[in-house]
């Protein structure tokens, strides 16, 4: 019987009536975000697609300049140090050659840097890292 009750009154509750009445009308910022989103989607995904592809690409091809770029003062430089060998090769076998006076300044190939006649061959000279920021000399 108890039971009987409990269906009787679950069966036959009732609902207020706002829940029969339509939604309220979405405003037009709504209304027109909701038309224009779902298509900008789409366009986002394929915009950045593009952009990332394009950006790649100029940055292969920026690679790739700068390894040529590279090669070809590899090469330069081979060159530069097969003249300087032959030219050692000349001068040892005319023994002409006498090597710089002490105190007198040697032009080093491209580095910007000078060496003393008085510096070892193969030693650093004796201002090192800082000949690179010094402005004086």
């Amino acid at each position: 019987m108890m039971r009987h009750r409990i269906l009787s009154r679950l069966s036959t509750r009732s609902y207020s009536q706002s829940h029969d009445a339509p939604p309220p009308p979405r405003s037009r910022h709504a209304q027109w975000y909701a038309e224009m989103v779902p298509g900008m989607i789409p366009v986002a995904i394929l915009g950045s697609a593009v952009y990332l592809g394009l950006r790649l690409l100029q940055s292969d091809l920026a690679h790739e300049k700068d390894l040529e770029d590279a090669q070809a003062h590899i090469h330069e430089l081979e060159h530069k140090v097969d003249a300087l060998q032959a030219a050692r090769r000349t001068i040892a076998s005319t023994g002409s050659a006498s090597p710089p006076e002490h105190g007198t300044t040697v032009d080093r190939a491209d580095d910007g840097m000078q060496s003393r006649g008085d510096d070892a061959p193969g030693r650093p000279n004796s201002r090192g890292w800082t000949a690179w920021f010094s402005s004086s000399r």
